[in-house]
C-alpha cells in the first residue's frame, strides 16, 4: 500500500509543479506583453496629418510626391503599401538618398519565396519613420494607394 500512496503523491507533486511553472510562465508573458509598446495600425482614415496629428504625411506632401513620381515610383509605392498590408518583410534604408532628379528616394528590397525584388519609392512626409516602425513590427499598414488617392481627390 505504501508504494501506491507514494505513486499518487508523486503524481500530485508533479502536477502541482507543472501548474506552478505554467502559472509563472503566464505571468512572465503578461509582464513582457505589458512592457511592449502598442502597435500602430495605419489606414486611409489616419494616414494624413489633417485627420491624425501623428499621421504619415499631409495631403499636400502626398500630392506633391505623386505629381513628380514616374511610373516606376508610383508602382513602387503601390507595391510597398500592398506588401506592408500583407505583412511582407521589406528592407528599406534608414534615410532617403537623392535620385538622379534630386528627389529624396528610398531604394527598397523585398525577399520572397519566388525571388526578390528591388523598387524605388519617393520619400514624403514621415514615411521613413513609419517604415522603420514597420520593420521593427511597431506599426502595421492596412492601406492601398487607391484608397489614399481617392481620399485626396
Amino acid at each position: 500500500m505504501s508504494t501506491s500512496s507514494n505513486i499518487s503523491n508523486k503524481k500530485e507533486v508533479v502536477s502541482i509543479v507543472d501548474f506552478i511553472l505554467n502559472e509563472r510562465g503566464k505571468e512572465k508573458a503578461e509582464a513582457a506583453k505589458a512592457q511592449l509598446p502598442e502597435v500602430i495600425t495605419i489606414t486611409a482614415a489616419n494616414f494624413f496629418k489633417e485627420d491624425n496629428p501623428t499621421g504619415v504625411s499631409t495631403i499636400a506632401e502626398f500630392q506633391a510626391s505623386i505629381n513628380v513620381c514616374g511610373i516606376k515610383e508610383l508602382r513602387g509605392l503601390e507595391y510597398l503599401l500592398k506588401s506592408m498590408s500583407n505583412d511582407v518583410k521589406i528592407n528599406a534604408p534608414a534615410f532617403p538618398i537623392p535620385d538622379k532628379d534630386g528627389n529624396e528616394a528610398l531604394y527598397c528590397h523585398k525577399h520572397g519565396k519566388k525571388g526578390s525584388s528591388d523598387f524605388k519609392v519617393l520619400a514624403f512626409g514621415e514615411l521613413v519613420k513609419f517604415l522603420d516602425l514597420y520593420q521593427f513590427e511597431l506599426a502595421k499598414f492596412s492601406v492601398t494607394l487607391d484608397e489614399l488617392y481617392k481620399r485626396v481627390k
